[in-house]
Protein backbone atom coordinates (compact mmCIF):
# COMPACT_ATOMS: atom_id res chain seq x y z
CA UNK A 1 0.00 0.00 0.00
CA UNK A 2 1.71 3.52 -1.32
CA UNK A 3 1.43 6.33 1.40
CA UNK A 4 1.44 10.22 0.55
CA UNK A 5 2.48 13.20 1.53
CA UNK A 6 2.05 16.89 0.15
CA UNK A 7 2.16 20.57 1.84
CA UNK A 8 -1.44 21.03 1.40
CA UNK A 9 -2.74 17.10 1.38
CA UNK A 10 -1.52 13.63 1.21
CA UNK A 11 -4.31 12.30 -1.74
CA UNK A 12 -6.68 14.59 -3.33
CA UNK A 13 -9.18 13.33 -5.33
CA UNK A 14 -11.66 16.22 -5.42
CA UNK A 15 -11.35 19.76 -6.72
CA UNK A 16 -9.02 22.27 -4.37
CA UNK A 17 -9.43 26.17 -5.60
CA UNK A 18 -7.33 29.18 -4.55
CA UNK A 19 -4.36 27.48 -2.26
CA UNK A 20 -1.24 27.74 -1.53
CA UNK A 21 1.69 25.68 0.84
CA UNK A 22 4.70 27.27 2.34
CA UNK A 23 6.40 23.91 3.87
CA UNK A 24 9.65 21.83 3.54
CA UNK A 25 9.15 18.22 2.98
CA UNK A 26 12.38 15.69 3.49
CA UNK A 27 12.61 12.69 3.38
CA UNK A 28 15.20 10.05 4.66
CA UNK A 29 15.71 6.47 2.41
CA UNK A 30 13.59 3.74 4.24
CA UNK A 31 11.03 6.22 5.69
CA UNK A 32 7.52 6.39 4.69
CA UNK A 33 5.98 7.78 2.63
CA UNK A 34 6.48 6.72 -0.96
CA UNK A 35 5.45 9.76 -2.66
CA UNK A 36 6.22 13.72 -1.51
CA UNK A 37 4.54 16.96 -3.01
CA UNK A 38 5.19 20.57 -2.40
CA UNK A 39 1.14 20.60 -2.48
CA UNK A 40 0.07 17.19 -2.59
CA UNK A 41 1.53 13.74 -2.25
CA UNK A 42 -0.65 12.30 -5.19
CA UNK A 43 -3.19 13.79 -7.60
CA UNK A 44 -5.86 11.41 -8.40
CA UNK A 45 -7.67 11.63 -12.24
CA UNK A 46 -11.12 12.36 -10.08
CA UNK A 47 -8.96 15.62 -8.58
CA UNK A 48 -8.18 18.92 -9.94
CA UNK A 49 -6.26 22.09 -8.56
CA UNK A 50 -6.81 25.55 -10.08
CA UNK A 51 -4.85 28.09 -8.62
CA UNK A 52 -2.80 27.02 -6.56
CA UNK A 53 1.50 27.52 -5.87
CA UNK A 54 3.65 26.13 -3.26
CA UNK A 55 6.66 27.62 -2.22
CA UNK A 56 9.34 25.52 0.06
CA UNK A 57 11.60 22.77 -0.49
CA UNK A 58 11.04 19.01 -1.50
CA UNK A 59 14.08 16.81 -1.11
CA UNK A 60 13.86 13.13 -1.17
CA UNK A 61 16.24 10.68 -2.06
CA UNK A 62 13.95 8.14 -3.83
CA UNK A 63 11.47 8.66 -7.38
CA UNK A 64 7.77 10.11 -7.03
CA UNK A 65 8.55 13.69 -5.87
CA UNK A 66 7.84 16.85 -7.31
CA UNK A 67 7.43 20.90 -6.23
CA UNK A 68 3.55 20.29 -7.17
CA UNK A 69 2.18 17.03 -6.83
CA UNK A 70 4.30 13.28 -6.16
CA UNK A 71 2.65 11.15 -8.22
CA UNK A 72 -0.94 11.12 -10.68
CA UNK A 73 -2.92 8.67 -10.97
Amino acid sequence: MNSYAGGLVGNNSSTIENCYARSSILHKTGAFPDYFGGLAGEQSSAGSMVNCYSSGVVQQDLDNRGGLIGGAG
